[in-house]
Formats: structure tokens, sequence, C-alpha cells
């Protein structure tokens, strides 16, 4: 009977590790590696924010925006060069560690000899009231979709009266779409320059708090000129249906941004933007958890106490490390995994010790703009955006066939230069 390998999530982690285990296999080896994810399709998150303002500009169909640089690409088509990867579309209801099974919601039970978790994590509304009820998160292209359609409403209804959008969290994604919504608001009001107010709110000193000030300051010089206010220091205490109550975060001295008070703020669109946090299921299944529920691995991404289970990306807390929560690290971190469980399978007993490093990073700042940054080399506007797009495409080259690629990489950059 052959060794069965399954990976739970075709993020990049998971869809990485799956190649990267595939490409380990030489004839004869008799493993079977199972990809399962609920969802049939792989998206490119990082540009997501394009599906959100896609059309606000142009008239862009959803089936096209779906389909474009954010993409939804079938997972099959990704393993067209992996035979020995099965896909198979499931929800995962419970995992019986002891018995080494797993129980999906459709009551199918799977048999794993090992099994690699890259179930991403939840976005953290830190229990905000209202948040869940009224506010839209952004972390799968169904969000980005229904986000897009909800500005289309209110633009299509609210074409001459004041439209407040506000953004909670100014991580990358938040400052990236900030932007965007900007950049496409201003092309379509100048009739009515007023009717228009988009808003960033941070509980930080600083927006893009992972970053230096001195690119902080470059994305609040840019933001300011696109018209977007930007209220550091400011903590969100609760969403209505169209207002937000805001607070000033008194843990920050000195105070930073303009004060606010305790009080309501006309909000039309509120967008969550605002971290993430663990999915309560992986206590509920017998993993070992720290004290903010992430799954406690070490350096070779074993699972502690548990040899045939590993973990990766966002659900994973390393011993003595904190690992960035991006694309290009989920991707590493596949590769690294994909290693140590094929050397498992082999009965080697030396493993990969893993260490993160410093990626590069590109943040769009609306139009065809961007600040990048790669080794000691930090890049504005338009190289930063092109960059960005050179980023885009060596994803989908790591990937995919290279004529598929380009396919794909085209395709998505022809619809949203439109954005652009």
């Amino acid at each position: 009977m052959k060794h069965r390998a399954v990976i739970l999530g075709a993020g990049f982690g998971g869809l990485s590790a799956a190649q990267h285990l595939s490409r380990h296999l030489r004839n004869g080896d008799a493993m079977d590696i199972v990809l399962l994810d609920k969802h049939h399709l792989h998206t490119y998150t990082p540009l997501l924010y394009e599906v959100v303002s896609g059309g606000l500009k142009h008239d862009i169909s959803t089936p096209d925006l779906s389909k474009g640089a954010a993409m939804t690409l079938g997972i099959a088509g990704a393993l067209e060069d992996h035979p020995s990867i099965r896909m198979r579309q499931e929800e995962v209801a419970d995992i019986r560690l002891t018995s080494k099974e797993i129980v999906c919601r459709s009551g199918v039970v799977l048999q794993f000899d090992q099994l690699i978790l890259a179930l991403g994590a939840l976005p953290g509304t830190f229990d905000i009231p209202g948040v869940v009820e009224h506010a839209y998160t952004l972390k799968h292209i169904h969000d980005a979709l229904h986000i897009h359609d909800a500005l289309h409403r209110l633009v299509r209804e609210r074409a001459k009266e004041p439209m407040d959008v506000w953004i909670i969290g100014a991580g990358p994604t938040g400052v990236e779409l900030a932007a965007e919504l900007a950049v496409s608001f201003r092309s379509f009001a100048r009739t009515c320059p007023a009717c228009w107010s988009v808003t960033l709110v941070d509980a930080g000193p600083h927006i893009l708090s992972t970053l230096s000030s001195a690119v902080a300051l470059k994305a609040m010089k840019r933001l300011k000129q696109l018209g977007v206010r930007v209220l550091q220091g400011t903590l969100v205490r609760e969403v209505g249906s169209s207002w937000v109550v805001l607070v000033p975060n008194e843990h920050l001295s000195p105070r930073v941004g303009p004060l606010v008070r305790d009080a309501s703020h006309r909000a039309d669109l509120v967008i969550w933007t605002a971290g993430v946090k663990a999915n309560e299921q992986w206590r509920a299944w017998g993993l070992p958890v720290n004290e903010r529920g992430y799954v406690n691995i070490n350096d070779t991404f074993q699972v502690i106490g548990h040899g045939d289970v590993w973990c990766i990306g966002d659900m994973a807390a390393m011993e003595g490390a904190v690992l960035p929560q991006i694309a290009p690290e989920a991707i590493a971190q596949g590769a690294a995994v994909a290693e140590n469980v094929y050397r498992r399978f082999r009965r080697e007993t030396s493993f990969r010790h893993y260490r993160a490093i410093t990626w590069p990073w590109a943040i769009p700042l609306g139009g065809r703009r961007a600040i990048a940054h790669y080794r000691r080399l930090t890049v504005n506007g338009y190289l930063g955006y092109l960059f960005r797009k050179a980023v885009d495409l060596k994803y989908f080259l790591d990937i995919l066939k290279p004529m598929h690629a380009l396919r794909v990489w085209w395709h998505g950059a022809r619809v949203y230069l439109q954005n652009d």
C-alpha cells in the first residue's frame, strides 16, 4: 500500500508543498500525494484590491474581474505536470490524530501517513461589536467580489450624494486598497469631488507598522495626495449598519494623528483589513497551540509531539522565531516542509532546519505607482509599479508552465491596466 501524504489547504504554502513534494519523488517511490481544499480555485491574493476597485472607472464584468490578475486559477491547472498529486475538493470537519484520519463534511474519511497543515488563518475581528455583521473582510476572491458589488451599488444609488468608505487596518492590504479606491473615485467623481471620502484607520502609531518609518512616511505622502484621510493611533469601538464609533488609543504616548472623539461617524461601507486570528478548531482537533491559538511547531515544521504532522503558513508558531505572514514566506515554507516530509518517507533521521529571511516586497499606491524594496534598494513611483508586476509574473512562472503563466499574467494585466 502506498504511503499517503495529505496536504490540507491549497493556498500559497499548500500548493508549494504539493508541487515540491511531487518533484522529490523518484521512480519507484510509492507515495500518494493528496491536496485537499474546500475550493477548486487558487486565488492570487496580493492583487485582490484590484478586484475590489475594478470597473469603478470602466465597465469591467465580474467574470473578467474574477479571472484577472487577482486570479482565480483552477488548482487542477497548476497540477498538470504533477501526476502524483490528486486534488480533492472537500472541507475538513475533524482531524483524528491518533488514528491518522481526516473526516470531511461530506462524510468521506481519508487515512494519512503524513499530514501537512496549510489552512491559513481567519480575519481578526478582536470581538469588536458589529464587525462580523456589518463590515466586509478581504481574504478570498469571494470577499473581493462582494465588496466590488457593494461599491457599484453605492456608486449607482448615490451618484450625487456623499459616500464614505472606511478601511480599518493600515497594513499593506489596507494601504493598497485605500490608494486604489481613491484613484478610482477621483476619476469618476470629478463633477462632484466632495461626494466621496476614503478614511484609513489604524490603532498603531503609524501605518505599515511592520516596515520602516521612512517607508510609512512615503506612503502617507502619497495617500494625502490622493485625498485619503488617515487616522493613526485610533481604535474602533463598534461598527454599525451605517456608522463606526472611534476612540483614541490611550496606550500610545504621545498621541499620534488627528484626535478622535468617542462618537459615531457616518460610514456607508466598512472594509476590515486589521490582521488575522487563529481558528478555534485547531485546539478542538487536539493540536498543541500557544496562548494566541496558533499551532506550535519546531524549526523543521513538525508539530510538537506529532512526528508525522507538519504545519506551515499563517497558522504556525515556530519555536524561537517570528515567521512573516506573506506569500513568499509561505511558498518557501512549502518547499522546506516538502523536503522534510520526503526525508521522513525515506526513513532518514536528519531534517532541514528552517530560518526565515527578509523578503523583497512591493506595495501598490494607486494608479501606476508603488513602493518596492529589494535587498538594500528601495524604489518609489513607476519603477516600484514595474517591480510589482515582475513579482506577479515570477509567481505564475513558479507554479505553471511558462506559456500558461504568461497567458494568465497577461490576461490579468490587460484587464487591470484599465484600473491603473
